[in-house]
This record gives C-alpha cells, sequence and structure tokens, in this order.
C-alpha cells in the first residue's frame, strides 16, 4: 500500500501568502523613527498595519520606503511585524 505524503506549509507562510498576494502596502504616518503601512485588499479596504523602525540602520540600509508600494515588496518588514507581534490586523 502506498501512502502519498503532502508537505505542510507552515501556519507562517500560509499568513505571509495571505498578506502579500495581490495587495499593496501604503504609507499611513511616521511616529518617534518608525514608519507605518497599511496593506490594502484589491478592493482597496484596509486589512493590515504594520510598522517599519528607520532607525535599525543595519536592517534598512539605503531602501527607499515610498508611498505605495506591491505588499510583495515590504515582506521583510511585514514577516519582522509577524514575528515580533507588531502586526495589527484589522476587523
Amino acid at each position: 500500500m502506498c501512502v502519498q505524503v503532502t508537505p505542510r506549509v507552515p501556519k507562517f507562510i500560509m499568513k505571509m501568502l495571505k498578506i502579500i498576494k495581490g495587495n499593496i502596502a501604503k504609507f499611513s504616518h511616521y511616529r518617534c523613527g518608525i514608519l507605518y503601512y497599511e496593506i490594502f485588499n484589491e478592493k482597496g479596504n484596509a486589512k493590515y498595519m504594520f510598522p517599519i523602525d528607520i532607525f535599525d540602520k543595519k536592517d534598512i540600509g539605503t531602501a527607499t520606503f515610498n508611498k505605495e508600494h506591491k505588499a510583495i515588496n515590504l515582506m521583510r518588514y511585514i514577516r519582522k511585524a509577524i514575528e515580533g507581534e507588531t502586526l495589527i490586523e484589522y476587523k
């Protein structure tokens, strides 16, 4: 009897895909060295907010932060927000 094993995708990766796939990140506001971006879905509804610490020079380097990005382009910071539990999900 052959048993087919399907690989399990970790919940973390599934959450990342849900957040970034086809979505846009728009600059929301700045406060105390932190940039805040909101992630909007295809319908234009804000779904998430996450911070980017611009004083973390090792991580930021010479990055340019525009008013709007594809969410996938900010994946590094979204991942950090998930891991640091600073990602806010709007209900």
